[in-house]
């Protein structure tokens, strides 16, 4: 047909990125994504989706490939094929400078009294739904002002990938 459709979320640094009010995305896999299509010699769609609708969405043939830093999960395996991995990277806490001592294991973390936040649908509610038990988890639907949560206090750390916590950091 002429046309990669590439499903992306637009909310995950520095893979994909959507800034607000705007229609352009921006990230690695984005021109990623531009290269391929250029290789391909056809034009790039850019398909918005979410982390909780982004298997279906593929299933239901929205797109022909998601591209926005996807994690290879068993259970995504089970529905779609996966490229050779360009980088792998773990999940990893992130809090304020205050806490870094207090947070340093998952038995830290999970104790009641702990505030977990965690973006939904993803690698990241998945291992947090199966690594705590004891903490409050608290499912933020938006994954670029998450970090926000944390800033002002309303959560004490999210588990995310390392590269996302390292661009936080920053």
């Amino acid at each position: 047909r002429g046309v990669l459709r590439v499903g992306t979320t637009g909310d995950y640094k520095p893979f994909s990125y959507r800034p607000a009010g705007s229609d352009t995305f921006i990230g690695l896999d984005v021109e990623l994504a531009g290269q391929l299509a250029k290789t391909l010699g056809v034009k790039l769609e850019l398909v918005p989706t979410s982390w909780p609708t982004l298997m279906k969405d593929l299933a239901d043939d929205r797109f022909d490939v998601a591209m926005s830093g996807v994690s290879v999960s068993l259970e995504r395996q089970k529905k779609a094929l996966f490229s050779i991995p360009y980088m792998r990277d773990g999940k990893t806490p992130i809090t304020r400078c205050e806490n870094v001592q207090r947070f340093q294991t998952l038995a830290q973390i999970d104790q009641a009294d702990v505030r977990l936040i965690v973006n939904p649908g993803g690698t990241n509610e998945r291992f947090a739904r199966a690594n705590i038990k004891n903490a409050s988890i608290t499912v933020y639907p938006d994954n670029v002002t998450i970090f926000q949560q944390i800033v002002d206090g309303k959560a004490d750390l999210m588990i995310t990938d390392a590269i996302e916590t390292r661009l936080q950091q920053k």
